[in-house]
């Protein structure tokens, strides 16, 4: 059995900073982390960077076949994107998604959030996104263009990621 953590990258459209700079990134800080404090998981833990996501999942859609066929049993994955966007006047939360996943997936999250977090987490439809950042696949997508881009929200996120990791993957000392 394996843990991913993931996130999403375009090698070619809509370089973002926010979709999905701040996920590749904040998936990245984690691994870093997980790298600085000798991490050794008791089961596989995978960090996986996908592309072509915005032309149908095509990235993620192959890692999942790839892993059918050779019939490799995924524990749990969490997906992380756009995680550097504070809307101006909201509160500073995370977001999780309820619907389309794995419900035990979804408790385990919130349940993440509530330990390890300094933020608290809303439920959110994935059609429903009224704080997202509304530059997202412009070249408006930069860190330079708004205060609404917080690199400390990020760092929440990673947080998330790095305990996902560990708390499915377990820790051997």
């Amino acid at each position: 059995m394996l843990v991913q953590t993931c996130g999403h990258f375009y090698p070619h459209l809509f370089k973002g900073a926010d979709d999905d700079g701040s996920g590749s990134v904040t998936i990245l800080e984690a691994y870093r982390a997980l790298i600085a404090a000798n991490f050794s998981p008791d089961r596989a833990v995978e960090f996986h960077w996908y592309s072509a996501e915005e032309g149908g999942l095509l990235g993620s859609q192959a890692v999942a076949q790839d892993y059918e066929r050779r019939s490799v049993n995924v524990l749990a994955m969490s997906q992380f994107d756009m995680t550097a966007w504070v809307k101006r006047g909201a509160p500073e939360e995370v977001g999780i998604i309820t619907d389309f996943v794995d419900s035990h997936v979804t408790q385990l999250n919130k349940e993440l959030v509530d330990m390890y977090l300094d933020i608290p987490y809303v439920e959110d439809l994935e059609s429903a996104f009224e704080n997202s950042n509304k530059n997202i696949h412009s070249v408006n997508d930069r860190i330079d263009i708004s205060d609404e881009f917080s690199f400390s929200h990020m760092l929440e996120f990673s947080k998330l990621a790095v305990a996902f990791a560990v708390e499915l993957g377990g820790w051997s000392k």
